[in-house]
């Protein structure tokens, strides 16, 4: 970074100082500095701002922020780690075995239906938290809903990014000369803006079962006009609905490989609509025994038997 010192007085007090400004972007680039200095030459009247509480304390420019919000941005970073962490050390520990409700084995099962579904994961991939919920919003309405951490966690990422490319942008196109290495920290807030924006998509639209419809849909409600089209199963009768299915899947990861949990709806043909996919299998479960409810339907928990036998691949693709 530019090494420009110079000296002013104040009430007949002579101060010296080097800042240049509060938030100046600090750079290793020796062109950039040359160009700070080629703006104060030796023995030039300059103007100069100080703090009159504290005169010792003064900047060359005022309205820079680049350095002071490479901090926040760092700082950003961190809070999203540890509220990654704390989310993951708050996921229950509650194991399968020693809960006392109904579950299935496939070789149990002589359903039609069951025999044609298949039994394997339909979502490949999940994670070891939390991240759905199922609310009653009215008498005849259920939805499932994205938890309070995902909504945290989309939102952070997309007001780091929003942040990083406003506060950037400026300092980016601050001089006659283009450099790229200045466009960095834009580039990646964007970054940020687009993975914020695609997980508030992804992760945060709602699963509505709607008995006055009856239908279930993701995200926005289709038109009703000649029916729902569930051609990308994002939608289905729920007259077609036949029973709740809930299989588990190991997913790999740096630590240790965990097991997540999907909850799926078997329609009367065999086919699958994924409704709910996370590592807690108590609140998964817990979710599926309301929407059970809700329908009348059955729910079919395999993932005891699927977690004994320690890999999802054992278990045969379908019953047929």
């Amino acid at each position: 970074s530019a090494n420009v010192q110079y000296q002013y007085s104040f009430q007949g007090r002579v101060y010296t100082s080097s800042r240049i400004s509060f938030g100046e972007f600090s750079s290793s680039d020796s062109f950039d500095a040359q160009r700070v200095v080629d703006r104060y030459r030796p023995h030039q009247e300059i103007v100069i701002y100080y703090d009159p509480a504290n005169p010792g304390v003064s900047v060359l420019e005022t309205g820079k922020i680049g350095g002071i919000f490479i901090w926040f941005f760092v700082g950003g970073i961190f809070v999203l780690s540890g509220l990654l962490m704390l989310i993951k050390e708050g996921k229950t520990q509650d194991g399968i075995s020693g809960d006392q409700r109904k579950k299935v084995r496939l070789s149990d099962l002589d359903d039609p239906v069951a025999k044609r579904t298949f039994w394997t994961s339909l979502v490949k991939g999940g994670s070891n938290f939390q991240t759905s919920k199922i609310f009653q919003v009215a008498p005849h309405r259920m939805e499932f809903r994205a938890t309070m951490q995902v909504n945290l966690f989309a939102f952070i990422f997309f007001l780091l990014g929003l942040s990083a490319a406003v506060a950037f942008f400026p300092i980016s196109f601050q001089d006659r000369f283009f450099q790229f290495s200045r466009i960095i920290p834009c580039i990646i807030g964007v970054i940020f803006v687009f993975i914020g924006g695609f997980l508030f998509f992804r992760l945060v639209q709602p699963f509505v079962f709607d008995k006055m419809d009856g239908y279930f849909w993701k995200g926005r409600k289709p038109s009703l006009s000649g029916g729902m089209t569930d051609e990308n199963k994002n939608s289905a009768r729920l007259d077609d609905i036949y029973a709740l299915q809930i299989v588990a899947e190991v997913c790999p990861s740096e630590r240790a490989s965990f097991y997540s949990y999907e909850l799926n709806l078997v329609l009367k043909d065999g086919g699958r609509i994924n409704v709910a996919d996370h590592g807690n299998w108590k609140r998964l479960r817990d979710d599926a025994d309301t929407l059970a409810e809700f329908l009348g339907k059955p729910v079919w928990d395999i993932t005891e038997e699927m977690n004994s036998m320690g890999s999802c691949g054992k278990l045969p693709v379908s019953g047929i």
